[in-house]
């Protein structure tokens, strides 16, 4: 007898459960958790961790891994829409994000684009939610430091995210861009690349790269004799950064996020280590889309549409979404420091 209770007391556990999963909304995230981005996916997936353990159970997400790699994040939403059937989809690096915007069109699967700011909105009309501020807007905020050097040197990594920067000085900046270097993502010897920025003695180098390369092509550059100042944008922020002594004075442009939100705190005390901009969109990211959903529930059109022209407040500071879904925030300049990230000024 007492068998038999045991067995309907599991049995019972068990369908609980598996309602309880059914009446939570999916949401997959493909992110890199491994390869030489995997600090921006790791940081992501452990703010989403931390936005989650606030929201309760009402939001269930997948995670997958894309190792940075395009042919795996195909695989990986394949997975996530016709397997698990997530109706909507974390996209994280540019490159990712635009090689899966228009399967995602097709699928109707509501995009949410972070760490992404070289993404192409192609079609007129789309799901894609932008949580990251496009390269032109980002810009803005580097272009009048810029405009105090007279030889301006870019070294980039050779795909969406690096090839939009490298864009974006080489028009504004024309004949002060005295030399224009790439690199693919698995390069690890740039010598020939940066001999040719020394020939062209910058007084001045962009790096449009983040994380653990950007370390390493600082280090690289400094070891190879350029001296020149060197300056980049929000990937810079990350501990592979920090920890290289090479990178101190490098400036860079980031968010000018609340760093007083409780979320911060949270995050140093759980993972013993600071956030990072990836940290800090991925916990946006997630908090605004648990709001739509309280409505909305898995009604992709309905989700994309409570977001457009909408003001938000989060750790980004106000948020304001326009007319297609594109995040909109302020901007400051930063600078490595004594081993820290601190205020440019």
């Amino acid at each position: 007898m007492k068998k038999f209770y045991l067995l309907l007391l599991l049995t019972t556990l068990l369908i609980s459960c598996s309602q309880t999963d059914q009446n939570k909304i999916k949401i997959g995230a493909i992110l890199p958790l491994t390869g030489p981005y995997a600090v921006a996916g790791i940081d992501a997936k452990n703010a989403i961790d931390l936005a989650l353990e606030e929201i309760g159970n009402k939001i269930q997400v997948i995670y997958e891994d894309s190792g940075g790699e395009n042919s795996k994040a195909v695989s990986s939403f394949n997975k996530l829409v016709n397997l698990d059937n997530s109706k909507i989809v974390i996209t994280s690096t540019s490159w990712i994000s635009n090689t899966l915007y228009s399967q995602a069109i097709d699928s109707n699967v509501l995009q949410a684009v972070i760490a992404s700011a070289g993404f192409t909105r192609a079609k007129e009309k789309d799901k894609a939610i932008r949580f990251t501020v496009a390269v032109k807007e980002e810009a803005q905020y580097l272009k009048d430091y810029l405009k105090k050097f007279n030889r301006i040197a870019v070294f980039y990594l050779n795909n969406d995210f690096g090839k939009f920067w490298a864009d974006e000085i080489k028009n504004e900046f024309q004949d002060k861009v005295v030399a224009l270097e790439s690199r693919s993502p698995t390069d690890i010897d740039m010598k020939a690349q940066f001999a040719k920025i020394k020939d062209s003695n910058p007084d001045i180098l962009f790096l449009g790269n983040g994380g653990g390369p950007a370390a390493l092509d600082v280090r690289k550059a400094k070891e190879l004799g350029i001296n020149a100042q060197i300056v980049g944008s929000r990937p810079i922020e990350s501990q592979e950064v920090i920890q290289e002594k090479a990178t101190e004075g490098l400036i860079f442009s980031s968010p000018d996020y609340n760093q007083d939100h409780p979320i911060i705190s949270k995050y140093k005390s759980k993972y013993n280590k600071e956030p990072t901009i990836f940290a800090v969109e991925a916990y946006d990211t997630i908090m605004t889309l648990a709001k739509a959903t309280e409505n909305c529930k898995e009604d992709t059109t309905c989700i994309y549409n409570w977001h457009l022209n909408k003001e938000y407040e989060g750790i980004l500071g106000k948020i304001n979404f326009d007319e297609k879904a594109n995040a909109h925030y302020p901007f400051i300049l930063k600078q490595v420091k004594d081993g820290k990230f601190i205020l440019y000024e």
